[in-house]
């Protein structure tokens, strides 16, 4: 029997404060641990290390461990110690890179162009976009996802990032001017759109033809598109480089965050052998496929060894919810609380099944696009010491006058000529200082 405590949508981390501070903890707390920091939450008395109860009542996420050893180094604590029973995306890219860039498929085909690999082809794209196809923002992005961009010179964009065991902060890095540069001229030409408030009603500006590149989930604004012109259709476009034959550069999100159903230190131990059982259930075959694809029998039969979902899947359902609100009630949501492993579904779907998901094939093509590429650079999962997260949080004005800075450099509001002056005041607020505490951390994450 499980006693569930809803916290409402929005207010987790009040009344995880709350908790903290009234002293009064269930027996299972599910949060994301990494912002309170793990061994913290050990040494305070809030978590437990569960190795034993690991080793002894969980061998489905045992041998999961036991066989992606990279994963089993991002569960454990810097003091070695696993503390959560993880969220954990599959490995694949399937499932770790869920949006990319994409372009109007019909636009580049009917201009006889190849769809871009380098920065140089983007250029040319988009400059066609605007003269011949009349795009009044032929590419459309926000600020914070540029990224995707700026991979081509390995940053992704401001966000802290690893290159040969080193922690690297873009906008300090001299090869970050020319990142710069890049994104001023396309902004000048007006290929370039990042305002926010030009970003508002972005279905209808897409399907309008005023946007010709964007950057967004698999297949989105298709069944939009159609609707106003059969020809509309899009292409998942993978990260540029900037010298043709070079490997892109991608920044998946991580197998393991850091959230997790944790044992608190208030749990009785008799309890220890029940919840460890129960939350292993999900890393087990008959777990995952429960938790992705419901009951057999009621959600899906089985044909070939491989899943077909009931007609059910796919018609109008009952007492009037949407399919999203059907699939909630029987599957586990994704980011639901709770050990879950999200499911690469192409692997287990019936090929009947495929034909019936009209996105599909642009889920197929997307991640051959977006997965293709090293993703060397990503910054793992680390922990900062209570001391350490003080300091970075204290530096929180460095990171608005970069945001600010960069905002102006692109939109042409300040000279690159003062790009030099910029690290110099972006070191002096503290970036040097933040290098070298995610450098420690970064340190004692090689050494687990």
């Amino acid at each position: 029997d499980i006693q569930w405590i809803h916290i409402p949508k929005d207010t987790e981390e009040e009344q995880f404060q709350l908790m903290i501070a009234s002293n009064e903890l269930p027996d299972v707390i599910f949060s994301k641990w990494g912002d309170y920091g793990p061994d913290k939450a050990m040494a305070d008395e809030i978590i437990v290390p569960i190795d034993d109860i690991i080793s002894e009542y969980a061998p489905n996420l045992c041998k999961f461990l036991d066989e992606n050893p990279e994963v089993a180094r991002d569960m454990r604590t810097d003091s070695g110690h696993y503390y959560i029973f993880p969220y954990i995306r599959q490995l694949e890219m399937w499932d770790r890179v869920s949006n990319g860039l994409q372009m109007r498929k019909d636009w580049i085909e009917s201009l006889g162009l190849e769809v871009p690999e380098t920065i140089d082809d983007w250029y040319t794209t988009l400059k066609a976009f605007r003269d011949q196809k009349g795009a009044k923002m032929p590419f459309a992005i926000s600020l914070d996802r540029l990224g995707f961009i700026t991979s081509a010179w390995g940053f992704d964009m401001t966000n802290l990032s690893v290159e040969d065991g080193k922690i690297i902060y873009p906008p300090i890095e001299p090869k970050f001017k020319e990142v710069l540069e890049t994104l001023r001229k396309w902004t000048n030409e007006g290929l370039l759109v990042f305002d926010p408030e030009q970003l508002n009603d972005f279905t209808k500006k897409i399907v309008s033809g005023m946007i010709g590149a964007w950057q967004h989930s698999p297949g989105i604004y298709v069944e939009e598109g159609k609707a106003i012109n059969p020809n509309f259709d899009v292409v998942a476009v993978q990260n540029p480089v900037v010298n043709e034959g070079d490997t892109p550069v991608i920044f998946p999100r991580l197998a393991a965050t850091g959230r997790g159903a944790a044992v608190s230190a208030q749990c009785p131990e008799e309890k220890y052998e029940a919840i460890g059982r129960w939350l292993d259930y999900s890393y087990g075959e008959e777990g995952y496929l429960l938790d992705n694809f419901g009951i057999e029998g009621e959600q899906y039969t089985v044909v070939d060894d491989k899943i077909m979902p009931v007609d059910i899947m796919y018609e109008e359902q009952p007492d009037g919810l949407t399919l999203e609100q059907y699939k909630m009630r029987h599957f586990r949501p994704r980011n639901a609380p709770g050990p879950y492993m999200t499911c690469n579904n192409q692997h287990y779907l019936h090929e009947d099944a495929l034909k019936k998901d009209a996105n599909y094939p642009y889920k197929a093509q997307s991640v051959e696009a977006w997965g293709n590429g090293d993703p060397s650079r990503t910054l793992p999962l680390l922990y900062l010491t209570a001391e350490e997260t003080e300091k970075v949080n204290n530096y929180s004005v460095m990171q608005t006058y970069v945001d600010d800075m960069i905002t102006k450099f692109i939109n042409g509001e300040e000279s690159l000529d003062n790009f030099d002056k910029f690290v110099e005041e972006t070191k002096r607020l503290g970036a040097s200082e933040v290098v070298t505490i995610y450098q420690a951390a970064l340190d004692r994450y090689y050494a687990r």
